[in-house]
């Protein structure tokens, strides 16, 4: 009996929280009536630069070289033109390619590089393993992280 109660009030807790997270994240009417986007901007932004910094780590296998360009990678058909561009019409750029690694830029809401709002994402292989460090100093919206995973060697 006890351990029935038990289970009900699991379930019970569960569906709470549950309720608490789709009330969380769904979107919000603003004072017009419109909804609210669920992310952010900056949010937005900082996933197309981990898709670009993605396709640059496909094009990597595929052809044993880092891209230097997006051009590069939209003639391979693994971006398309729209995604050249980041969440604010601002260009996205790939920087400090070597052999080893590259940097994934955008410049952020207003479109200076070297402000607080950028995005940038610095992937490197060493070692057989693909070192991802993000750095966007958008006013702490997004720490410093840092993932390893393990890749081929020679690719």
């Amino acid at each position: 009996m006890l351990s029935r109660l038990i289970k009900i009030l699991i379930v019970l807790a569960a569906l709470l929280v549950g309720l608490w997270l789709v009330s969380r994240y769904m979107p919000k009417k603003n004072e017009a009536g419109v909804d609210q986007p669920i992310l952010s901007e900056t949010a937005e932004n900082t996933g197309k630069i981990w898709f670009i910094a993605s396709a640059c780590e496909l094009f990597r296998n595929e052809y044993g070289v880092y891209p230097s360009s997006l051009a590069l990678l939209e003639s391979k058909k693994l971006i398309k033109p729209e995604d050249k561009l980041d969440t604010f019409g601002n260009d996205i750029i790939i920087k400090d390619v070597s052999k080893t690694g590259f940097s994934v830029a955008s410049s952020g809401k207003d479109g200076k590089p070297g402000t607080d709002d950028d995005v940038v994402i610095s992937c490197s292989s060493k070692n057989g393993k693909l070192s991802i460090n993000t750095v966007q100093s958008s006013k702490g919206q997004l720490d410093t992280g840092k993932l390893l995973v393990p890749v081929k060697d020679g690719k």
